[in-house]
Order: structure tokens, then C-alpha cells, then sequence
């Protein structure tokens, strides 16, 4: 390992807001019920409670950037979720990530590798640069799956990990680039992975799954942070998590629908959405939104 890259700090620039998702989707489980993938069991369904938390979550206040782990078939899952028309997303190695056309263009994506699993080989970086069609603001965002067990680094070591995921943003993302990091870490707070993070970017919220190895970061600092939220399993052994990030003044409500995060008021108002979200928190039950 060499000296760790230097980012910086994306606390001013143009208007922005963005709302993130990252969730490990428990596939072989939850999807693929323990058959071979090749056997694409899941498309035989119309879906599961899982892609009915994504749906209903989205269809209060649409995700800007979405980061799946254990994702095998990203085009399925936004078909079945209804939002195929709305989103484009990539898969690598397992990975998805997904991007809301009407708000954003894609200016360059990629994946490296960022950690090697003893047991299931290359654990991925997955990036994409996005510029946004309002403000011009731009978002590097990248989602990982890192190596168990856990804590471990697998064969790179925990540090190690970390620090190549600093890499990946530092040789593909441009200054003045608002960053964003999601993904299952298979790493604790404390891990050596997420304290080689941390030196460079903010820990904006996390999971409680496993004992919190979920984890969204980002470089836009603690005043940004305007909403997280555990949206709970889903039938998945990892929570969903979202967050919503801001700097400037927000878009007008004509032009960003639901410009305020989801709150326990949704579920006062009734209609068919707040009905399916209520019944997906019975099935596992949702820690809402904690403003900061």
C-alpha cells in the first residue's frame, strides 16, 4: 500500500440534491430460492417483498442513485419494480447500479477491483460519474461488495481494501466531484476497511445488519445530510438504507417531486402507496427517517 489519495471536500458548488439507495439483495435466497442462477427462477415470479420495498420506497420520493450487492440480474429486477422506463443500470460482477434518467446523464462509468474474496474471488468498486440535467452538479458514485469473513479484507487485507477504494474515486472522479459510496462492506465501524475510509470521507449512515456493515459514505460532510433512513430486509438478511444529501437551495417542488424525505405523516395520508409500503413494514419492520 502506498500513501492514501487526497480528495477534497464538496461541500459548496452548484445546487444539489440527491437521494441514494444501497441494499444487498440476498439473490440466491430471496431471488433464486437456493437454485443455480442459471436456472433464473426468479423470472418465473413476480417478484418479492424486496422489489415491493424498492417500488414502494421510490414511489414516494424517487431514488437519484441506486447501489444493489448480490444482483444478478439487474434489467429483471427494474422491470419487476416498474421503474425500467425511469432508470438505466449497469451490472458488474454481481453488483447493479442504477441511475434516474430524468435527473441525471452519465458522463462515465466503470469497475474496478477493489478486494479478492478467498472463497467467491474479485469483490468489486462499480462507479459512475453523473451530471445532473438541472444544476449541472456532478455526483461520482460507487458501489461495493467487499470480501468476507468479515472484517477481514479477504486476501488484500482490511486496510488494503479501503485504501483501493480511495483509489477507484481518486483515479476516476474530478475534483470538485460531489462523492458518493454505498454499499455492503462486509465491514464494521471499526474495521481497518472503514477507518481507512473515513480519513477521507463521511460516514453518513449505516445498517444494523451483521452488526452495521452497510454503509453509505460521501465528501459532502455532515451539514449536507438532510435525511437516512433503514428501510428494513425486505425478506433480505440486509437492511435497505438510504440517505438524502443537500447543499444550496432545493430544486422547486414542481421540479423534484416530493422534495421532502419520506416521514411517518406518509402513512397518515392513505392511498395505494403508503397502503403497500405499511404492508412491506409488517413483513419487516422499517426505522424511518431520523432527520439530522
Amino acid at each position: 500500500m502506498g500513501q492514501l489519495p487526497e480528495l477534497w471536500s464538496a461541500a459548496g458548488g452548484a445546487p444539489l440534491r440527491v437521494k441514494v439507495l444501497s441494499y444487498n439483495l440476498f439473490w440466491w435466497s430471496l431471488f433464486d430460492h437456493g437454485h443455480p442462477w442459471m436456472q433464473r427462477v426468479y423470472a418465473q415470479t413476480n417478484g418479492n417483498a424486496a422489489t415491493q420495498l424498492i417500488s414502494a420506497a421510490n414511489a414516494q420520493d424517487p431514488f437519484d442513485v441506486m447501489g444493489f450487492q448480490e444482483c444478478n440480474d439487474g434489467d429483471w429486477l427494474m422491470k419487476v419494480t416498474g421503474l425500467a422506463a425511469e432508470y438505466g443500470i449497469f451490472r458488474d460482477r454481481a453488483c447493479c447500479m442504477a441511475y434516474r434518467k430524468a435527473s441525471w446523464t452519465v458522463l462515465a462509468k466503470g469497475v474496478a477491483t477493489a478486494a479478492e474474496d478467498p472463497k467467491y474471488g474479485d469483490r468489486p468498486a462499480q462507479w459512475m460519474r453523473l451530471r445532473n440535467l438541472q444544476t449541472g452538479a456532478v455526483v461520482f458514485f460507487l458501489n461495493h461488495h467487499g470480501p468476507i469473513p468479515i472484517d477481514q479484507g479477504g486476501k488484500c487485507g482490511a486496510a488494503a481494501v479501503g485504501y483501493n477504494i480511495l483509489q477507484v474515486i481518486a483515479g476516476n472522479a474530478r475534483p470538485g466531484d460531489a462523492i458518493v459510496a454505498v454499499g455492503d462492506f462486509n465491514a464494521h465501524q471499526g474495521s481497518a476497511t472503514i477507518q481507512q475510509i473515513q480519513r477521507h470521507l463521511y460516514r453518513v449512515f449505516g445498517g444494523t445488519a451483521d452488526g452495521g456493515i452497510d454503509h453509505i459514505f460521501s465528501n459532502m460532510g455532515v451539514g449536507a445530510v438532510a435525511a437516512t433512513a433503514n428501510l428494513g430486509g425486505g425478506g433480505s438478511d440486509h437492511d435497505a438504507i438510504s440517505a438524502v444529501l443537500q447543499r444550496g437551495a432545493p430544486p422547486p417542488a414542481s421540479q423534484a417531486q416530493a422534495a421532502l424525505p419520506i416521514s411517518q405523516d406518509v402513512f397518515n395520508a392513505g392511498g395505494s402507496t403508503s397502503d403497500a409500503l405499511q404492508s412491506i413494514m409488517q413483513q419487516s419492520p422499517i426505522n424511518w427517517l431520523r432527520k439530522q
